[in-house]
């Protein structure tokens, strides 16, 4: 699985009570994982995660125990979600806009 290329995805946007902004990108392998509903919601997740913790790269993102469940990392929830939809799945990058800074 790990060998297979990311060359499909979601550009996913998310705005906290218009304070803080967050373009957020997860890549996977097909079309079909990207339009359906867990992938959707995983793209909600992580640009809140983003949106809440302000980490300065991936690697930081993916070490932060998740805001939905903080006895697991983000990484963690990322690896169950590959198990789920059985493909490989990668946080590509984000940005994250805060009025006022």
């Amino acid at each position: 699985m790990t060998d297979r290329p990311t060359n499909e995805g979601r550009a996913h946007t998310y705005c906290h009570m218009g304070r803080i902004g967050v373009v957020l990108e997860l890549r996977c392998e097909t079309d079909f994982c990207s339009r359906s509903g867990e992938f959707r919601a995983w793209c909600e997740d992580l640009a809140m995660q983003v949106a809440a913790t302000n980490p300065a790269s991936v690697d930081e993102l993916l070490a932060q125990p998740f805001i939905k469940d903080e006895s697991k990392t983000v990484a963690d929830h990322i690896q169950a979600l590959r198990s789920m939809v059985g493909e490989r799945l990668v946080v590509a990058g984000f940005a994250r806009r805060e009025v006022g800074r």
